[in-house]
């Protein structure tokens, strides 16, 4: 016998790979992640630099990854996210907010999920903890 499921509403006309909501059945069980932030991917730069973890394309898709591997080892995978906030920093040098290459990565993280994707909030802020993170996501998943 199969559980409830979650109940995704596609965003009609958004080009973002998000739902419009996601319905949560009585008796799933929900996750709540704490913020995560990127992976170093460059260990010789120093800790605290943009360089240590790349641009907020790569610093999303890194982000993304860690959620998944906290969601797997609890049974869990990216399409059983309900909710995602993204707290993300204009990096140096760019006029605005490099939407775009956020987007395209989430995009590129959720591919294996088409229309499961976690309903969203993305803000700018002035700055994180360490000064080498564009971002940081927390997140919501259900079962």
């Amino acid at each position: 016998m199969q559980g409830p499921e979650l109940k995704h509403v596609a965003a009609a006309g958004s080009t973002s790979p998000v739902s419009r909501l996601v319905a949560v059945p009585p008796g799933m069980t929900t996750y709540h992640l704490s913020g995560q932030m990127p992976q170093v991917l460059d260990p010789a730069r120093p800790a605290d630099s943009i360089e240590a973890y790349g641009n907020l394309y790569d610093q999303t898709l890194s982000t993304l990854q860690r959620i998944e591997a906290i969601l797997q080892a609890e049974g869990l995978g990216l399409g059983d996210l309900v909710y995602t906030r993204a707290s993300i920093v204009k990096g140096p040098g760019y006029p605005a907010l490099d939407f775009p290459a956020f987007n395209r990565a989430y995009a590129e993280a959720f591919a294996a999920t088409p229309g499961r994707y976690p309903a969203r909030m993305v803000m700018e802020i002035a700055g994180l903890v360490n000064p080498g993170w564009l971002l940081e996501i927390e997140a919501v998943a259900a079962r």
